[in-house]
C-alpha cells in the first residue's frame, strides 16, 4: 500500500504542475481569440472543417473557440501517457514501487487527467453559447441545451478512452519497441492493400471527434473498450526491461 501510495503522490504531483501550465496557456490563447471575435466584427477564430451538403456542395464548418480546445488537448493526454511510462517508471521501480502497483497508479492517474481536464473544457464549452452567440453557424457534438454534467460526462468517458488506448500504445511500445511499429506499419500496408481504410480520412477522423454525440450505448461500448485496452497493458510492463529512451 505504501508503494501504490508513493507512486500515487508522484504521478499526481507531475499532473497537476503540466496540467496548470497547458490550462493558463490555453486560457491565454481562449481569452485572446474571444477578444479578437469581440472586436473583429465576429470574424471566425478557430477549426475549420470542410465537406458536403446534401446537394455535394462543398461546404465549411466551423467549430467554437473552446471546441477548438479538444485537438491540443488530446495532444496532451498522448505525450502525458507516453511520458509516464519512459520516464516515470523506471524513477518509481528505482525506488521500490511494485510494476503492478505502478500501473494501478498510472490507472489513476488517467482517470485523474480526464476528471481534470473534462471538467475545465465543459465549462469553457459551455461558456461558447454567451460569448460567441447562437451556436446555430458552428457544428459540434453539443448545443446550447447541454448542461455542463452532461459535457462532462461525454469528454470524460471520451478522454478516458483516448488515454487508455495511448497507455496500451506506450506500454506495448515500452516492451517491445521499434517492433512494435513495424508490425503496425505491416498491417496498416496490409489494409490498405484490401482497400479497408479507404473510407478513413484524416479529415474524417477530425470532423467524428467534433461531431459525434456519445449516446449510453457508445457509452458503454468505450467504457468496455478502455477496460479491456488497460487489462491488456498490463502485462506488457509487468514483463518489461527498464528502459530510458524511446524507441
Amino acid at each position: 500500500m505504501n508503494s501504490l501510495k508513493r507512486a500515487v503522490k508522484y504521478q499526481y504531483s507531475d499532473l497537476i504542475k503540466s496540467a496548470v501550465t497547458f490550462w493558463l496557456v490555453i486560457l491565454f490563447l481562449d481569452i485572446v481569440s474571444y477578444l479578437s471575435f469581440k472586436y473583429s466584427g465576429g470574424s471566425f477564430i478557430g477549426i475549420t472543417i470542410s465537406g458536403f451538403t446534401s446537394s455535394t456542395e462543398p461546404i465549411n464548418w466551423f467549430v467554437t473557440i473552446a471546441g477548438s480546445n479538444l485537438l491540443p488537448i488530446f495532444v496532451f493526454l498522448i505525450v502525458h501517457c507516453y511520458i509516464m511510462y519512459y520516464e516515470h517508471f523506471p524513477v518509481a521501480l528505482n525506488f521500490s514501487v511494485t510494476r503492478s502497483d505502478f500501473y494501478a497508479s498510472a490507472l489513476i492517474d488517467n482517470i485523474s487527467a480526464a476528471l481534470i481536464f473534462s471538467a475545465v473544457q465543459s465549462i469553457l464549452m459551455k461558456a461558447d453559447a454567451f460569448l460567441m452567440g447562437s451556436m446555430e453557424n458552428y457544428v459540434l457534438f453539443y448545443n446550447n441545451f447541454d448542461n455542463i454534467p452532461a459535457l462532462f460526462i461525454s469528454l470524460f468517458i471520451c478522454f478516458l478512452f483516448i488515454m487508455s488506448f495511448v497507455n496500451f500504445l506506450a506500454a506495448m511500445n515500452y516492451k517491445f519497441g521499434y517492433k512494435l511499429w513495424i508490425v503496425i506499419g505491416a498491417l496498416f500496408v496490409l489494409l490498405s492493400m484490401s482497400s479497408m481504410l479507404d473510407s478513413i480520412t484524416l479529415s474524417g477522423i477530425i470532423d467524428s471527434i467534433f461531431t459525434t454525440k456519445i449516446n449510453p450505448d457508445k457509452a458503454l461500448k468505450l467504457m468496455i473498450a478502455a477496460a479491456a485496452l488497460y487489462l491488456g497493458g498490463y502485462p506488457a510492463i509487468y514483463f518489461a526491461e527498464i528502459k530510458s529512451r524511446l524507441v
